[in-house]
């Protein structure tokens, strides 16, 4: 079986809970990995990178699509389901924006701009 197999059978279905425990509803993501991977021609692109791995001993390729779910809720404190930011804009144009969070690797700087 295929690592993109096993990732899209261990999926989360509609109406499943998760751990919070909040079902899902509403529920597009393998539906959205299916389309994603032919409109962006994965498949192709996994055959690519296996053909050229099969030359060089020391260089490799690899390309991976990974689902991700990440849930920050608080379902019975709706009040901490909130997070704010500080803007200021000066009079020369410039902005300053303060916001809680911390860089992990995610993009928070850039998605933030």
């Amino acid at each position: 079986m295929s690592v993109d197999k096993l990732r899209l059978k261990n999926l989360y279905m509609e109406g499943q809970l998760t751990p919070l425990p909040q079902p899902l509803e509403d529920w597009h993501v393998p539906q959205t990995i299916t389309q994603l991977k032919a409109e962006s021609g994965h498949d192709a692109c996994v055959q690519q990178a296996e053909e050229s791995n099969r030359m060089p001993k020391w260089k490799k390729w690899g390309i991976s699509l990974i689902p991700t779910k990440f849930g920050l809720s608080f379902a019975t404190s709706v009040h901490l389901n909130q997070a704010g930011a500080l803007v200021h804009i000066y009079n020369h144009g410039s902005v300053l924006l303060a916001r809680g969070g911390a860089e992990m690797g995610q993009g928070l700087y850039t998605k933030m701009c």
